[in-house]
């Protein structure tokens, strides 16, 4: 007997058991909010609490008027996730009215240029070109040769002729980028390989031998090669687009050959004629330039320039005739050239 009222006494608390567990599944199953889909996005939905109206007593006419108002119970969402639900009011809520915006118009600003730091046009780098211009050289000297003779006569030759050649040669070196503004924003340092032809010396020889009461005088030439290969640094000073104008200065080695020069006799006829052979010399000497430069594009180059490039002392081979052997003649040689060069930038 006591068993059996055990047993079932077991039973009726299972019962309750089940009955407590499908009671809470269902609550739970009930308030809790199935996720939305929207876009493949999971939205968990939140369940609207519901409002409890309370009843507002009715005012009579003796009574003051009663203000009626609702009072809202609310009852938080029972839900697996953590969410924060805010109060909802039952009246129609109105969509706020936002006042227009004065969006401030921005006036776009220029930016100021900036140097051209190896622009399409200027930049740095190893170029290669080739010059052809002319060369205006001035022979200057005055000197007088004593010959060994009865009589002692002299010798006077005058050199002060200006003759024309042409001159070319090529040119090669590395562009820097000083990389600052617009004024000074490039320098060279390059190398100058040019040939020089078509000069002569030219003057007037005077032969007197009192003595004899000789009084000869003489027109002369010779012809003058020159070759010159120099060192020389240039700096832009500004650009402006695709032009620049330039400064430069070089140290030059100039190798100038004459050949035998010719006399014509002017007075009077029958005399006696000099002859100078041929001679070479060496000297160092310097170089200045300016000039402007204009580039069309990247890679291509063209300049004009005046070189001032003194020569110095050009001698003459030894003089010959038929009594006595004279030294040579020395001559002061200046020249000044107009280059055109078609440089191409690597």
């Amino acid at each position: 007997m006591k068993k059996s009222t055990t047993s079932r006494i077991i039973l009726v608390i299972i019962g309750i058991i089940i009955l407590f567990l499908l009671y809470y599944l269902t609550t739970c199953h009930k308030s809790t909010p199935k996720p939305q889909v929207h876009n493949n996005v999971v939205t968990p939905t939140v369940q609207t609490p519901v409002a409890t109206p309370v009843q507002t007593p009715v005012a009579t006419k003796s009574s003051p008027p009663i203000v009626k108002a609702k009072v809202v119970h609310l009852h938080k969402a029972k839900s697996k996730a953590k969410v924060k639900v805010k109060p909802i009011s039952l009246t129609k809520p109105t969509t706020p009215v936002s006042a227009p915006i004065n969006t401030p118009v921005i006036n776009p600003v220029a930016p100021k240029p900036i140097a051209n730091i190896d622009s399409p046009v200027w930049h740095s780098g190893f170029y290669l070109g080739l010059q052809a211009g002319l060369m205006n050289a001035l022979s200057n000297s005055h000197e007088q040769l004593q010959v060994a003779q009865i009589g002692s006569p002299t010798d006077v030759f005058n050199t002060n002729h200006t003759s024309n050649g042409f001159l070319y040669g090529l040119n090669a070196g590395y562009i820097f980028n000083l990389l600052a503004s617009n004024w000074l924003p490039q320098y060279r340092l390059g190398f100058t390989l040019w040939q020089a032809i078509g000069l002569n010396l030219a003057g007037s020889h005077t032969f007197t031998y009192p003595a004899f009461n000789i009084y000869d005088s003489y027109q002369y030439q010779t012809p003058v090669n020159v070759l010159i290969a120099g060192l020389n640094s240039s700096v832009d000073i500004y650009h402006w687009q695709h032009f620049a104008p330039f400064v430069g200065a070089g140290v030059n080695f100039a190798r100038i050959q004459t050949a035998a020069f010719t006399e014509t006799m002017t007075s009077p006829t029958g005399a006696e004629a000099w002859s100078f052979g041929a001679h070479t010399n060496q000297v160092v000497t310097y170089s200045l330039e300016a000039g402007m430069r204009y580039q069309p594009s990247r890679h291509w180059e063209l300049q004009l320039s005046y070189i001032y490039l003194p020569l110095g002392e050009i001698v003459t081979g030894a003089g010959n005739t038929q009594v006595v052997t004279t030294p040579g003649i020395t001559n002061q040689l200046t020249t000044n050239n107009l280059l055109f060069t078609i440089n191409y930038k690597f």
